[in-house]
């Protein structure tokens, strides 16, 4: 997995701001605005997007728990999916 801090330090600081963003409209109660926040970030992510170490995880996980806090468990599958995918480089365990 590439690291997106050192191959693009500033779209890694502007995702990261975005997720941060995003976490805090969440905890504001701001469901729109915190889903929308996410979005862009995972849109920002160059492809692969599942190949970025730390991030592809963090705005996954983001979304999985914006999901199931708000009980939308259709759309829960997918922040699982994308987090799964994200713990395993190239969606294959042991490589």
């Amino acid at each position: 997995m590439e690291d997106l801090s050192e191959e693009s330090p500033d779209l890694d600081a502007k995702i990261c701001s975005i997720v941060e963003g995003g976490n805090e409209l969440d905890d504001e109660g701001k469901k729109t605005q915190a889903l929308a926040a996410y979005i862009q970030a995972w849109e920002l992510l160059p492809e692969p997007k599942l190949g970025w170490k730390l991030l592809t995880g963090w705005i996954a996980g983001s979304l999985y728990n914006f999901y199931f806090d708000n009980g939308d468990f259709k759309n829960l599958s997918i922040g699982l999916k994308l987090h799964s995918l994200a713990e395993v480089p190239n969606g294959i365990p042991g490589h």
